[in-house]
């Protein structure tokens, strides 16, 4: 399974960093404050959307990105280890093709995209 920890401290401590509540945060990012609470516990994972906005709230794109270089080829072998949850596989697809029609329309960057990718494919194995 991947791990979603990764992306939950770097959530919180640019949070931290800009000196935002969740509160804050969820208001600029268009989320409830409930949900960046559980973004930073590793509890839940967000959507493409609100990670955009999350990173736009914390006017980063760079602080989010993460190690390494995936394709879209690796982030499908590494999701198809999650053996019998092609329910999982499946929405990666539908986010992944979301997520690149952003970038494609200029609506967010390759740091957005890429940090979002890694975030979601990251395997501690």
């Amino acid at each position: 399974m991947y791990d979603k920890n990764m992306l939950s401290k770097r959530i919180k401590r640019l949070r931290l960093e800009k000196d935002l509540t969740q509160r804050q945060l969820a208001r600029m990012a268009n989320t409830t404050p409930t949900s960046v609470s559980s973004y930073e516990k590793g509890q839940k994972t967000p959507s493409i959307e609100v990670l955009c906005n999350i990173a736009n709230a914390l006017e980063t794109c760079g602080n989010l990105e993460f190690k390494g270089s995936y394709t879209p080829l690796d982030a499908i072998r590494i999701l198809a280890q999650l053996d019998g949850h092609l329910g999982d596989v499946l929405n990666f697809i539908t986010q992944y093709l979301q997520m690149s029609q952003l970038l494609s329309d200029d609506r967010i960057t390759q740091g957005i995209f890429d940090s979002w990718l890694v975030g979601v494919t990251h395997n501690e194995g």
